[in-house]
């Protein structure tokens, strides 16, 4: 079975964006791996060649591509003119440094800048994860905080960090 056009367009969008968030998962084989998605199905939805998959591997691929929930059925049932990303999106660069604070404006790769934190693989140590917190003060200025930690590390943990170092900053 083919995909429809907008599921087409859809398999471009996921091929774009899985880039953007890591330049490392311009490997498809990377992502999967990172992900815990399946290769072949994933190939399958970034090359349009089927448009039959469970709500539950779509919410899966949501996920992995830091979208809202329902984004993807929401686009191709011509709901919405835009996939709805989940508030984050990596760099368009690697890292310099383990940890950094920025209070610029981001650049004009980093146009979808929203709140909140995300997180990617590092690219110095697999074994660790990038995280990031974004936010706007009181003046409507963005900000931006990045650090690594161990994956073994809770979420909550990193979170209570960030929102400290975001109190600190303010």
């Amino acid at each position: 079975m083919h995909a429809s056009e907008r599921w087409q367009r859809l398999a471009e969008l996921l091929a774009a964006r899985r880039a953007r968030l890591n330049p490392e998962w311009a490997d498809r084989t990377r992502f999967c791996a990172d992900t815990d998605l399946s290769y072949r199905s994933l190939s399958d939805l970034e090359n349009g060649r089927r448009d039959n998959y469970s709500p539950a591997w779509l919410a899966k691929v949501e996920r992995a591509y830091q979208l809202k929930p329902g984004a993807i059925r929401r686009y191709v049932d011509n709901e919405v003119d835009t996939l709805e990303t989940g508030g984050s999106g990596a760099p368009s660069e690697p890292l310099a440094s383990t940890q950094r604070p920025a209070e610029d404006s981001p650049s004009p790769q980093q146009d979808d800048w929203a709140e909140g934190v995300s997180w990617w693989p590092s690219r110095r140590d697999p074994a660790l994860r990038v995280y990031r917190m974004r936010w706007l003060d009181a003046n409507g200025r963005r900000h931006e905080y990045i650090t690594e930690a161990d994956r073994e590390v809770s979420p909550s943990v990193i979170v209570e960090y960030l929102e400290r170092r975001k109190s600190e900053a303010m």
